[in-house]
């Protein structure tokens, strides 16, 4: 099959994408302006943290500790810990539990620190809630959960098992001296205390009077404890309905060039960077999840665009190889791969892979016309939280072949194939490439 032909949005969107399987115990009982895009800039500020602060710290200074919001736990907290915690840590603990987990007074009673809250957080931060090889707790409702528990003071640390054969690509502290940019923002946008998933958009002209390279891409962090990931693209077409909407399945547009979770850093090219004209638009989805119910979040968040001038400057595109030919039996292992042959020669200067919940392994490989074979980027220890960027700089010549496999780990009960959604499975490989061909192997 050829490796271009599927849609690029649809798999930039599910890059970061939302998954829903259940939370299960061990089977050992024994173990235990409202939102309008714009040009502005980048904005700033804190919100209430939506619980209650209890103690200070020995000098009275400042807040230690938190009482977690009573409301947010009504709202959205409580159904997260019924629906996957409730097998085990249910009114009636079952499987080794030592306590039920369905009472907010029970979980905010004692002393600061030593409450069962604060196991509950530091349990579900060490990986060891849920038990080792069960189903893992989908990571929008485990970011709830641990940013309602610690008053948004914690998070999980979801790159500490991954390895990887490339470096991350990161950006240096600062921009390129002498680059002009402007920013697109959420300009404000207020994010409601009950909502735990929300994507939104937002679209704005491209405020360029000629052709420009964006050179730099960097997020603007606002309020971070609501923020789950960006996605940006290019309306080249000026379809792109402007100012703020909801856009729960990807964000529109003809290009996707940037995505941004929680860990990586700004993109930023040595030289040129990613065509932009005066009569594009572009458009940002900002993913936001506040299901600790935060109160009176007004959030500015968004990116800032340093761009220069094409002249004698070197322009790059977005590509991708991927399978669609995934099928992984209920509690077993599978894996998945695909070939094809580059067509013309283009330099290779980041790779940016994907899979879903259940993915284990990645290898991106060529092989060369001669026969030998260089690795671009191997992964183990994936999480789908801890997609990164990789710096894997080499130059592809006709002929050469390029080898992606996929590998999973699906400890569910239900089979699972290839899909938009992140309860599916998806093997894809994006890469940064010049000159600007997106169908450069087939």
């Amino acid at each position: 099959m050829e490796a271009w032909m599927y849609s690029r949005f649809v798999a930039i969107f599910v890059l970061l994408g939302l998954v829903g399987f259940a939370f299960g115990c061990s089977d050992d009982p024994a173990e235990g302006d409202n939102g309008n895009g714009g040009v502005e800039d980048a904005g700033g500020g804190e919100s209430d943290a939506g619980g209650e602060d209890v103690s200070r710290d020995a000098q009275g200074g400042e807040e230690v500790d938190c009482l977690p919001s009573e409301e947010a736990w009504n709202q959205n907290i409580e159904p997260i810990v019924d629906q996957y915690c409730g097998e085990c840590h249910g009114e009636t603990p079952q499987f080794g539990a030592p306590f039920s987990l369905t009472e907010y007074d029970f979980l905010i009673d004692g002393s600061p620190g030593n409450r069962p809250v604060d196991a509950t957080v530091e349990q579900l931060i060490a990986g060891d809630m849920p038990p080792p090889g069960s189903p893992q707790l989908p990571h929008a409702e485990l970011d709830a959960l641990v940013a309602w528990a610690s008053c948004g003071e914690e998070h999980p640390d979801y790159g500490q098992d991954l390895e990887a054969s490339a470096p991350i690509w990161e950006a240096p502290d600062d921009p390129p001296a002498g680059l002009e940019h402007f920013d697109l923002t959420a300009g404000g946008y207020e994010v409601a205390s009950d909502m735990l998933d929300e994507y939104r958009c937002f679209a704005m002209e491209v405020p360029l009077e000629s052709e420009k390279l964006m050179r730099r891409i960097e997020p603007i962090i606002d309020d971070g404890r609501v923020l789950h990931h960006f996605v940006m693209s290019v309306d080249r077409s000026q379809q792109v309905e402007l100012g703020d909407f909801g856009c729960p399945l990807f964000p529109p547009g003809d290009e996707h060039v940037y995505a941004w979770g929680p860990g990586q850093t700004a993109l930023e090219f040595d030289d040129g960077g990613i065509r932009l004209g005066p009569d594009d638009r572009l458009v940002l989805q900002i993913h936001y999840n506040n299901g600790a119910g935060f109160e009176d979040v007004v959030d500015s968040s968004g990116l800032r665009i340093y761009y220069e001038s094409p002249d004698g400057k070197t322009e790059y595109a977005m590509a991708e190889q991927y399978t669609m030919d995934i099928s992984i039996p209920a509690n077993d292992t599978a894996e998945s791969s695909t070939t094809c042959t580059v067509n013309q020669e283009v330099d290779l200067v980041g790779t940016w892979p994907h899979m879903h919940e259940i993915g284990s392994e990645f290898e991106h490989t060529v092989t060369r016309g001669d026969g030998t074979e260089e690795t671009i980027v191997e992964l183990t220890g994936w999480h789908f939280e801890a997609q990164f960027l990789y710096h894997t700089p080499m130059t592809l010549h006709p002929g050469d072949q390029l080898h992606l496999t996929c590998r999973w780990d699906n400890p569910n009960d239900f089979s699972v194939g290839f899909g938009t959604g992140t309860q599916d499975e998806m093997c894809f490989s994006f890469m940064y490439v010049t000159p600007p061909h997106t169908n450069f192997c087939n």
